[in-house]
């Protein structure tokens, strides 16, 4: 059953790297797990369930939409949340980055623009991504960059995660969750609500962050 679904992913794999999703210089253990990722961002069928999560609330799962951001452009998973208060739009994609390497792009709705909160890099040196056998783990690093003004200040960053959403928080690292890689993922799968929970909760709070060095550095 397994392999089933993996030669599915397998016959797909070329057309996922000339689409720009799948760096092709991506180890193919990494790359099979992220083209399922990206499979799932893409698929109409399945809805995000719009409910209350822990420090957001679905509105909507908006389907797909067009980006263009900075040197990224292509379909895009948007929510609709609301969050303290307010409606955000968090967008969702894999792309591949110089061509050789795979990110995750979470992306957030400004007035008139998206912006990246973050591009989570799967084949790195950072280790942001372990692949043991069949399971699939997600890391982040929390390094942050603001714009001009620079580069935050991780140890602010966490002191923000630990006050609005500690689960994430694992050691020195922000752990964003685990999936097991022995089916075609949908965002209807319970592994997969988790784990975008975690990566729209992590997309908010980054920008709530942001927020506050801009606030800082611009009244000083």
């Amino acid at each position: 059953m397994q392999q089933i679904f993996l030669d599915e992913l397998e016959k797909i794999y070329s057309d996922y790297v000339d689409d720009y999703r799948i760096g092709d210089d991506t180890p193919k253990n990494f790359a099979l797990p992220m083209i399922n990722l990206s499979k799932c961002f893409l698929d109409t069928e399945h809805a995000f369930p719009a409910t209350q999560y822990k420090i957001f609330r679905v509105v909507e799962d908006m389907g797909l939409r067009h980006l263009k951001i900075d040197a990224f452009e292509g379909d895009y998973r948007s929510f609709r949340v609301e969050y303290d208060g307010e409606e955000k739009i968090i967008s969702l994609s894999t792309s591949s980055y110089s061509r050789n390497k795979t990110i995750i792009c979470f992306a957030v709705d400004k007035e008139n623009y998206a912006h990246h909160a973050l591009q989570l890099t799967v084949d790195n040196r950072d280790k942001n991504v372990e692949v043991i056998g069949d399971t699939v783990r997600f890391f982040h690093s929390g390094r942050i960059a603001v714009g001009k003004f620079g580069s935050g200040k991780i140890s602010e960053l966490r002191e923000l995660v630990e006050e609005k959403y500690p689960q994430i928080i694992s050691g020195k690292k922000f752990f964003l969750g685990t999936l097991t890689h022995d089916r075609l993922w949908t965002l209807e799968d319970e592994q997969i609500i988790r784990f975008v929970e975690n990566l729209i909760s992590y997309a908010l709070i980054r920008d709530d962050y942001r927020e506050i060095v801009i606030k800082r550095c611009t009244s000083s």
